[in-house]
């Protein structure tokens, strides 16, 4: 059995708090830079379909080369998966663990209406309408060899690493790879690292499920280990 739907994850990013002297990511990427990036993101499409219990993602953008990305990212239900990533003809497979299976389900069934929900959403969900219940927390550390890979590579490259690292859908991390790409042409950093908490929102009243949210902190470090640049960034994805 096959189904296909649609998923659109909403990546909105707000850079909330910083400490450092670098302001936020539209201060420390100039505009040609941030154009090129933004182009990446708004080309991404995503896709999920389900054969038999195994939950498919497919993924795919132009990247910051004018190269065509595409990625399939297989995940079972013991949480094992595999990401098959082609960019210029080329492929290569990384072999995924601890992926989360209850969540990749949530949105290959997230209704099509849900995904009107939140669109205007950039900053963290607040109000006393919503309640955010703690779902999982996850690090993701990028040190000199990855980096060099990400600038050969461009986002598509940054993506494979951050998907290989932590289980978060196609979406949220070519949003978190833009952002590094980015990062790493005006920071010139010598390590970063990614501390992802992912939230279910649901609403206070009824307790209806909302959506995701993921809350981002992304640290910038010299080749001193002296912290350079902090950015906190929220983002949501409908699921079900």
């Amino acid at each position: 059995m096959k189904i296909l739907k649609k998923y659109v994850s909403i990546l909105l990013i707000t850079a909330m708090m910083f400490t450092s002297p670098f302001s936020v990511w539209a201060n420390t990427t100039d505009i040609s830079t941030e154009k090129v990036v933004n182009s990446v993101k708004n080309s991404l499409h995503v896709d999920y379909k389900l054969e038999q219990d195994t939950v498919i993602e497919i993924s795919s953008f132009t990247d910051v080369d004018n190269e065509y990305v595409e990625m399939w990212r297989s995940v079972e239900k013991d949480g094992s998966g595999k990401l098959i990533y082609t960019k210029a003809n080329k492929s290569f497979t990384i072999e995924l663990s601890d992926q989360d299976y209850d969540l990749f389900v949530s949105l290959l069934n997230a209704p099509m209406t849900n995904q009107a929900r939140g669109d205007d959403i950039g900053s963290d969900i607040t109000g006393s309408q919503y309640k955010h219940i703690y779902m999982s927390s996850q690090t993701a550390t990028l040190n000199n060899s990855a980096m060099s890979q990400i600038i050969q590579g461009g986002i598509g490259t940054a993506t494979s690493i951050i998907v290989g690292m932590i289980s978060t859908p196609a979406g949220i991390a070519v949003s978190i790879a833009s952002f590094i790409y980015s990062a790493i042409l005006t920071l010139s950093p010598s390590k970063i690292t990614v501390d992802q908490s992912l939230y279910e929102v649901r609403l206070t009243y009824d307790d209806a499920y909302y959506t995701h949210c993921y809350h981002e902190i992304i640290k910038s470090y010299d080749s001193g280990g002296h912290l350079v640049d902090t950015t906190k960034m929220y983002k949501q994805a409908i699921g079900s």
